[in-house]
């Protein structure tokens, strides 16, 4: 199940608009009962307030809370990435959830 979460249409309209659960088709997200890794590319139009992408993750995980996945203890690892696009009809965020994997944590010493 690596495929992308859907939307409808954008998952965001704007820069500074929520992105709430209604924002999801209903039925095309698969829910997750064991831990899971988030994936998401943030497409911004490019004008000065774009917003702080540790805000923008919080709210998309937040809408995908009960969707996604049971409770949101279940993430163990995010990756999501800003990504400037010409035109504010192109900003939308494109989000994978799939089943965690964990690698081998190396912890510096130094």
């Amino acid at each position: 199940m690596n495929d992308p979460i859907r939307s409808s249409g954008p998952v965001c309209s704007g820069p500074t608009d929520d992105i709430s659960r209604e924002a999801i088709t209903p039925g095309t997200v698969p829910r997750y009962d064991g831990p899971v890794a988030v994936k998401m590319v943030i497409y911004l139009w490019k004008h000065g307030k774009e917003g702080d992408i540790d805000n923008m993750q919080k709210t998309i995980l937040d809408a995908l809370n009960g969707i996604a996945w049971t409770d949101d203890r279940q993430v163990m690892e995010v990756f999501a990435r800003k990504h400037y696009v010409n035109s504010p009809n192109d900003e939308c965020v494109l989000v994978s959830v799939t089943n965690y994997t964990p690698e081998k944590e190396v912890v510096d010493s130094a």
